[in-house]
């Protein structure tokens, strides 16, 4: 095998290292969760531990104006040659992208994952696992840029100036 090979095989591994390890996570999850009769769509999370970078509410023209088709969700990862997943981020994508949240992996909650793994019947590993399946799913993320959204446009403004221009 030439130098070429092995530079051209490392490369495509950690080009393809995070997919790959999405799909093991995405199968091994669901066979988790079936194995404790669970489904992630189904569990119940807490929205307390968010992160916001914004005030709440908030008035600012263009956090204010959003469309709530302008939330979007992403993943952020960390390690190199072993990936996990570190938070997920909510940004507003219009004509720039403007971070306003995130949730990290350590301060997920899930209730029934909690009790699972307080009670014995999953592993740290099988925990970690499942709550890292449960943050990059789909309906979980949704959720997430539904919730950033309501809390940034929530009534309860206090208006310091009395509605009098400062």
């Amino acid at each position: 095998m030439t130098w070429t090979g092995i530079l051209l095989g490392t490369a495509l591994l950690l080009l393809l290292q995070r997919p790959l390890y999405l799909a093991f996570l995405m199968i091994y999850g669901s066979i988790l969760f079936k194995r404790k009769g669970k489904k992630p769509d189904n569990l119940v999370f807490s929205f307390e531990e968010m992160t916001y970078f914004v005030t709440l509410p908030n008035r600012s023209p263009h956090v204010e104006k959003a469309h709530s088709e302008s939330y979007k969700s992403r993943t952020s990862w960390s390690g190199a040659l072993s990936p996990s997943i570190n938070a997920v981020f909510i940004s507003i994508c219009e004509k720039e992208e403007v971070r306003v949240a995130m949730m990290t992996h350590s301060r997920f909650k899930v209730p029934v994952l909690e009790r699972m793994r307080f009670d014995g019947d999953v592993s740290e590993r099988e925990f970690d696992m499942m709550k890292s399946c449960m943050l990059i799913n789909r309906h979980t993320r949704s959720a997430f840029e539904t919730e950033v959204y309501r809390q940034i446009h929530r009534e309860d403004f206090i208006d310091v100036n009395n509605g009098k221009e400062g």
